[in-house]
């Protein structure tokens, strides 16, 4: 019993603040209980079953909400009865009841809410009486968004691409107003410009006031603060010193006056509107061109004097006993370095040519002519060593010790920029530059490159340099011309011969990036036929080019000519004809270069088919086909230097023999006696472009051939037409073996344009005066066979206007004739080529 008393004493304790929780809650009213909101496990994604279990559910509450069952009153047939059991079925909708509750509130405490205060009627006259008055500007609050507290399993796909076409509207919409209001606070923008002072503007209207002193004329245009000349605002801006006019704007040219005066300018217009075809090209030629170091004095005013010739011969010191070489301006040391002698590099390795160029000076005195020399001689020697842009600088200092620092600094590739076509053809052209910013450029490699670049016909680039925007780098810029991807060409020519008729129409086409093959491909197509004389000529030949990305080069021929003809001999008229097909390949290796000289190999092989029919009173005299296959390795060389080009083409042909039915010794003699398949012979041909004073220039070029055996027609050599020799008909003779010959003088190129007076005109022609020559012979000859010989002197002219039309004229008399008779004296040769 004892113990129950104070158990029970401590349940009283107990049960005693819970007894007044639970008053004070009646008191203050309890709270809710929580909403059971099924958030999701949003470590767990639902499974596909209950995927599919929530998506029926869903369209069933769906279906619930939409069906509709179809009354028979709906459709009008339904009876009085059956319209009034319906709408008794019908179920009606609860209309809730009215509670009328009467103005006044008790005074028990039914009337006192859970905070302490005293309810009050709405149509009292005083519930408003204790409330603060309104504030005259309240602040409106937007409040964010309900945020969704959806988990991501329970967003459906449906909400996801929603929210995504919202984001993408909204962000639309942005940019559309932003570029709207950017238009409109363009065209509402204004500029306040203070009225000019005449006393302290530079560039002011002329007033009335103004126009009385005197014009003293345009002099040179003023500079301003950043060095530059200062442009006028426009033609009534005029500059005043000393209270007088001394420079006016220009009048800007209308449309027309500048067509005038472009088109009567000098030979290509201003420097802008140079033709592209006369940009320097930095490795065409060499270039000697060196700026001399300007040694210059500090005047008191802490410039510097200009150069004068005068000060070639003073002298700098009378015993250099070393050169100092660096990288940098920043490594030049302040006052005369000693310790050393000989010379000594810091950051820069010298090339052996311009290591002998500095060590020869060592020892010797030095002046100001003898240190520009040397300095010419430097970068002279850079371009010699693979190196074609470098900066030799004498910064200031002192060298009265007998040590004279230089700061060499050897151009590094900075961007590639290239003009003058496509986005898509820039981006090709650009990746074909192999160094990579910042590494040195050497010559050897823009040259193949740009070589590589150029093999395209139907694309010519020039390489120019530009100083780039880091400290020694080096822009390289090219400037592309680019002809049109699709290119259709007319020539008129007689080229042909007595036989087939003289005159020649050539129609063509070249399309470039045929089909999906892209702008590295070619193809091209021409046709070729006889225009006078009964006899009749049809050529087909297309040709297609591959430039691979490896810089490897393949190209595909095939040919087929059909021709007839009919001569008349003794009295008799005979007619020959026949079908010559042919399928050629070429691959194109390009080889490392060797200093200036690029050189390639090329691999081939050629199938031919030739058909001779010969018929008398239209009766089949003989008729036979021979077919070719051969295979061929050629070796060819260009080589440039400071005056010409010197290119060698060359060779080998060899044809096994009894390849087919018809590539045999039996058949081969039946159209040429003494003829063999198993052959071998090899082709060298040799040209020279040479530069020669003022604006001449010559040409060279010889071809000699060699055979071990008789070849029939298609594998000879061929003297006589515009292409060999000059003054006969087009191959008259032919020969296994022989030499064929030509040189020229030509003139220095003039403008037949600049005689109309517009001298923008984009031509050139050149005359030129020639002698050719050509000696064959047959490797078994036939009895009484005699070796041809043939040659010509004579003139001839050459017209190019811009890239669509060229022209070509020549006259060649005949001066040598052994082995045969022409029975002319000499020869015209014409043609005009038209390119649309």
């Amino acid at each position: 019993m004892k113990h129950l008393i104070p158990s029970a004493f401590a349940l009283l304790l107990l049960l005693g603040p819970v007894h007044v929780l639970h008053s004070q809650d009646s008191e203050l009213g309890a709270l809710p209980p929580l909403p059971d909101l099924d958030l999701g496990d949003p470590q767990r994604k639902l499974s596909w079953k209950e995927k599919r279990e929530r998506t029926r559910k869903l369209n069933e509450s769906r279906y619930e909400d939409n069906v509709y069952e179809r009354m028979p009153e709906d459709t009008g047939r339904a009876t009085i009865g059956q319209r009034l059991s319906s709408a008794s079925s019908q179920t009606k909708k609860k209309v809730p009841q009215q509670i009328t509750v009467a103005n006044s509130l008790p005074t028990t405490e039914d009337g006192i809410t859970a905070s302490g205060s005293r309810l009050r009627a709405f149509g009292d006259d005083n519930y408003w009486g204790e409330l603060p008055p309104p504030t005259p500007e309240e602040m409106l609050i937007d409040l964010p968004p309900t945020p969704d507290l959806r988990t991501p399993d329970q967003i459906t796909k449906r909400e996801r691409l929603r929210d995504l076409r919202i984001a993408k509207y909204e962000q639309r919409k942005a940019e559309v107003d932003a570029a709207r209001e950017e238009k409109e606070m363009r065209q509402r923008a204004v500029v306040n410009r203070p009225e000019a002072d005449p006393s302290t503007a530079l560039v002011q209207v002329e007033s009335q006031s103004m126009g009385s002193g005197g014009y003293v004329g345009n002099e040179a245009a003023p500079e301003t603060v950043g060095e530059g000349n200062l442009k006028p605002f426009n033609e009534n801006s005029v500059f005043y010193k000393d209270n007088q006019m001394v420079y006016k704007g220009d009048r800007r040219n209308t449309a027309v006056e500048s067509w005038w005066k472009k088109g009567t300018n000098e030979q290509g217009g201003p420097a802008e509107a140079q033709p592209k075809w006369r940009w320097r090209n930095p490795f065409a030629e060499a270039n000697d061109d060196v700026q001399p170091v300007s040694f210059t004095q500090s005047d008191g005013n802490g410039g510097h004097s200009s150069y004068r010739p005068s000060a070639e011969a003073t002298l700098l010191t009378s015993n250099l006993r070393g050169i100092r070489v660096v990288s940098s301006t920043r490594e030049v040391k302040k006052g005369s370095p000693s310790g050393f002698s000989g010379v000594v590099t810091e950051g820069v390795d010298l090339p052996p040519k311009v290591y002998n160029v500095f060590s020869s000076r060592v020892g010797e005195s030095l002046t100001l002519g003898g240190l520009n020399q040397m300095v010419r001689d430097a970068v002279l020697a850079y371009r010699k060593s693979d190196l074609p842009v470098v900066d030799v600088l004498v910064p200031e200092q002192e060298i009265t010790s007998g040590i004279l620092q230089l700061v060499i600094i050897e151009g590094r590739l900075g961007d590639v920029i290239v003009e003058g076509a496509s986005d898509a053809e820039s981006r090709a052209l650009s990746r074909q530059i192999r160094t990579q910013r910042g590494e040195v450029i050497h010559e050897s490699d823009l040259t193949e490159d740009l070589n590589w670049i150029n093999k395209h016909p139907n694309r010519q680039v020039d390489l120019v340099f530009s100083p780039g925007s880091g400290y020694g780098e080096t822009d390289v810029i090219l400037r592309n011309e680019t002809t049109k991807d699709l290119i259709g060409y007319v020539s008129l020519e007689n080229s042909g011969t007595s036989a087939l008729g003289e005159a020649r129409g050539i129609f063509g086409l070249s399309w470039t990036g045929p089909l999906f093959l892209g702008m590295d491909s070619i193809l091209s197509y021409q046709f070729t036929t006889n225009i006078d004389g009964e006899s009749s000529l049809f050529g087909h030949s297309g040709v297609f080019a591959s430039y691979l990305p490896w810089r490897h080069q393949i190209t595909l021929l095939g040919a087929y000519v059909d021709t007839e003809a009919q001569f008349i001999q003794n009295g008799a008229v005979f007619e020959n004809g026949g079908e010559n097909k042919q399928i050629s390949g070429r691959y194109g290796i390009p080889l490392p270069n060797i200093g200036r000289i690029s050189h390639e190999l090329e691999l081939g092989m050629d199938f031919k088919s030739s058909n001779s029919a010969l018929a008398f009173n239209q009766a089949q005299v003989f008729d036979t086909t021979s077919e070719i296959v051969q295979y061929s390795l050629g070796y060819n060389i260009v080589s440039r230097d400071q005056t010409g080009v010197w290119r060698l083409d060359s060779e080998v042909v060899s044809s096994p023999g009894d390849n087919t039915n018809k590539n045999t010794d039996a058949v081969f003699a039946t159209q040429r006696a003494g003829a063999t398949a198993n052959y071998t012979y090899g082709v060298v041909t040799l040209e020279r472009d040479q530069r020669l004073p003022e604006g001449w220039s010559a040409y060279g070029r010889i071809q000699g051939q060699a055979s071990n055996a008789n070849l029939l027609a298609s594998e000879t050599l061929g003297a006589g037409g515009y292409d060999s020799v000059r003054g006969w008909e087009q191959r008259i003779v032919r020969g296994d073996s022989g030499v064929v010959a030509s040189a020229e003088l030509r003139t220095p190129i003039f403008y037949p344009s600049t005689f109309t007076g517009f001298r923008n005109v984009q031509d050139g022609a050149y005359g030129l005066v020639f002698y050719d020559y050509g000696s064959l012979s047959s490797n078994n000859p036939l009895p009484g066979e005699l070796d041809t010989e043939l040659g010509s002197v004579g003139l001839g002219f050459r017209y190019q206007r811009d890239n669509w039309f060229s022209l070509r004229v020549d006259y060649g008399f005949q001066v040598t004739e052994e082995g045969f008779d022409d029975g002319n004296q000499g020869r015209w040769h014409v043609g005009a080529t038209a390119t649309f």
